[in-house]
């Protein structure tokens, strides 16, 4: 609970989640107090960094699933000892992670570059994606987004519909062919999300498709939400469609 005067960097409230995630705790708690139970729990994991490069050397498997032309790779980790080597090179709390892995419903993958150091860890469950991360549960560095996009598309195959909270990751001379593909969908849902997160969309080509669609929630939306969009023409189209 937030309380009067605290407050929230992105930073510190991806360790507050991570901790939930982990934890499950569901207690009353200040933000301020869940930011301290966050931090204490993270430092009893361990998950300060390795001082030595030649720790890297003790994770015990490199389960390559994707491997990329320069020698990056995607590696997925099922091993309690390498989770915790992850949650330590990573300054994040996926060493805690053993018990959900262990489960079946909670799958780990590690961007590699080609001296297996690792750059960015990926929580997915049956579901799909639930997190990706860098080191300190930052976002990811702008240069190693691409690396997940291409694994993401490629390798794990999902649509580009599922991917709009990762829009940004993908290399902007990709991103005509997956404005084209959006566009090909005629969702009024797809069309929306593309234009609110995509940098360098075409905004007029996409409001005139959402306008297309006919759909007066997605059309308000538009609206209201995408940056470049014609506020004042959109609202009239909403109006004349819920009058009919």
């Amino acid at each position: 609970m937030l309380q009067k005067g605290e407050k929230i960097d992105f930073n510190s409230l991806q360790l507050v989640l991570d901790w939930y995630r982990v934890t499950g705790i569901n207690l009353p708690l200040s933000y301020t107090r869940a930011e301290e139970a966050a931090t204490e729990f993270k430092e009893e994991l361990g998950t300060e960094k390795l001082e030595k490069k030649e720790e890297i050397d003790q994770y015990k498997n490199k389960d390559v699933i994707y491997k990329f032309g320069d020698g990056f790779t995607i590696v997925r980790i099922t091993d309690p000892e390498d989770l915790k080597i992850e949650g330590q090179l990573m300054g994040h709390c996926v060493g805690g992670y053993c018990e959900k892995v262990k489960s079946g419903n909670t799958f780990i993958f590690s961007l590699r570059d080609p001296q297996n150091n690792p750059h960015v860890t990926i929580e997915l469950d049956n579901e799909g994606i639930v997190q990706i991360q860098g080191k300190e549960d930052k976002l990811p560095i702008e240069k190693y987004r691409p690396y997940i996009w291409e694994w993401l598309v490629k390798g794990l195959k999902k649509p580009y519909d599922e991917l709009f909270d990762y829009i940004n990751y993908c290399p902007k001379k990709e991103l005509p062919i997956v404005e084209k593909a959006i566009l090909a969908t005629n969702d009024a849902n797809s069309i929306y999300n593309f234009a609110r997160t995509a940098k360098g969309a075409n905004i007029p080509l996409l409001e005139k498709a959402i306008i297309d669609t006919n759909d007066a929630e997605y059309i308000y939306y538009f609206a209201l939400d995408v940056r470049g969009a014609n506020k004042e023409k959109l609202l009239k189209i909403v109006e004349k469609l819920k009058s009919k």
